[in-house]
């Protein structure tokens, strides 16, 4: 079933993703993780969220419709300064 083994492809992708960061995030000291994702109001990034949500991270999606703060922040990758809008907000 591809369906399935490509779901279990992106899965071991993201906690391979999540691993790697906590272990920078060990080097660095007790900072708090947050994780960005962009498309976060989609069908793989809800899932993205989700994963990061779960795995402990404070994770906060960007979408430009659907966006339901905190956890979605509406963000128009096209928008001029809304990139530098939504990395000051999140900090």
């Amino acid at each position: 079933m591809p369906a399935v083994r490509d779901r279990r492809l992106l899965e071991n992708l993201f906690h391979d993703a999540i691993r790697a960061c906590e272990h920078n995030s060990e080097l660095e000291g007790a900072m708090t993780r947050t994780a960005l994702i962009t498309g976060g109001t989609g069908l793989l990034g809800r899932e993205v969220v989700k994963e990061f949500s779960e795995a402990g991270w404070k994770a906060i999606g960007t979408g430009v419709t659907r966006a339901k703060p905190p956890s979605i922040v509406k963000l128009d990758l096209l928008e001029e300064g809304g990139i530098e809008r939504v990395l000051d907000e999140v900090k």
